[in-house]
């Protein structure tokens, strides 16, 4: 099993589990300058879809955007009807028995209030190659 870990902005991820002693005697820092994307973020979530093998990030800024990194690149995920609406400080995982992403609260930018809203959605791939959000 291929286990890794990313840090994002300050936010460390445990991805495919823990990492053994001897993998962690083997972990370095890569820097990637080749990884183009949503731009800075503070206070946004992430968590990973082991469905699709990615990690996601909702962003904190004032689009309210879903990203997806697969360990090379990042890819916008344009998300279809009704979405949340932009906010910092929100928690955000992934369903494994639904399949879907559960992203719960945070201080909302447009309300300028805590909120206490759950939204849920599905990534797929559309037959034209196109990821989006269901």
């Amino acid at each position: 099993m291929n286990r890794r870990v990313l840090l994002w902005a300050g936010c460390l991820l445990w991805l495919a589990g823990q990492l053994g002693s001897a993998s962690a005697q083997c972990m370095k820092w890569v820097f990637r300058t080749d990884v183009s994307g949503p731009g800075p973020q503070t206070r946004h979530c992430m968590p990973y879809n082991p469905d699709r093998q990615r990690v996601v990030l909702f962003t904190s800024d004032t689009a309210a955007d879903l990203w997806e990194y697969d360990g090379v690149r990042w890819e916008r995920i344009f998300v279809a009807g009704p979405q949340p609406s932009p906010r910092l400080d929100s928690a955000m995982a992934y369903d494994r028995r639904r399949h879907e992403l559960v992203l719960v609260g945070g201080f909302g930018r447009t309300e300028q209030t805590e909120l206490a809203d759950t939204w849920t959605c599905r990534i797929t791939t559309s037959a034209t190659g196109l990821v989006i959000g269901t």
